[in-house]
């Protein structure tokens, strides 16, 4: 071979070496650079939503753990109808109140949850009879008044009579609910 044809020959080789590593670099490294940063993006973003997650899951725990306080333990339906009961009117006593009625209303299923109602009617005054209902609810011990109804009675303008349903949350016991 001539030497023209030898620097034809590596000239040409080389021209080759270069085009390969074009082709290489262009359908195999950026392909797979293009992959990996893409991998590499929603790794990140999966990073960043559990961090919030995490954020979110912290104040979570606190309201669990606040819950969980104020919930209490597990007890029957009669023992906490028995309960407010005995709750609702022990108040009125201590407030001067005079009892004209009580009823227990039938108790409601929930999901997590039952709950307890009764109804009572009471007469005194009117300032008695906000610090009664004042002492009733509850939130902290998931204690709600869900309606109540002032009225003055007509021959005694210092009285008032006053109509109330509270309801009582409360964790069912665990051979309760599967019995229902």
């Amino acid at each position: 071979m001539t030497p023209r044809e030898k620097n034809l020959l590596f000239l040409m080789l080389g021209v080759l070496f270069v085009m390969f590593n074009f082709f290489a670099f262009k359908n195999l490294y950026e392909v797979k650079k293009s992959t990996l940063s893409a991998r590499q993006l929603t790794a990140e973003n999966k990073l960043n939503q559990e961090k919030t997650l995490m954020k979110v899951e912290g104040s979570w725990n606190k309201a669990a753990d606040w819950l969980q306080r104020v919930e209490g333990k597990p007890m029957a339906t009669q023992t906490a109808e028995a309960a407010l009961q005995t709750l609702v009117e022990r108040e009125a006593k201590k407030k001067g109140l005079i009892v004209r009625d009580q009823k227990v209303l039938p108790w409601e299923q929930g999901e997590h949850y039952q709950r307890v109602r009764v109804k009572y009617k009471v007469s005194g005054r009117d300032q008695q009879i906000q610090q009664w209902l004042m002492t009733l609810r509850q939130n902290r011990k998931l204690q709600v008044i869900t309606r109540f109804l002032m009225k003055p009675v007509n021959n005694d303008l210092t009285q008032v009579d006053c109509e109330v349903e509270v309801e009582k949350y409360f964790l069912p016991q665990g051979d309760e609910e599967t019995a229902l």
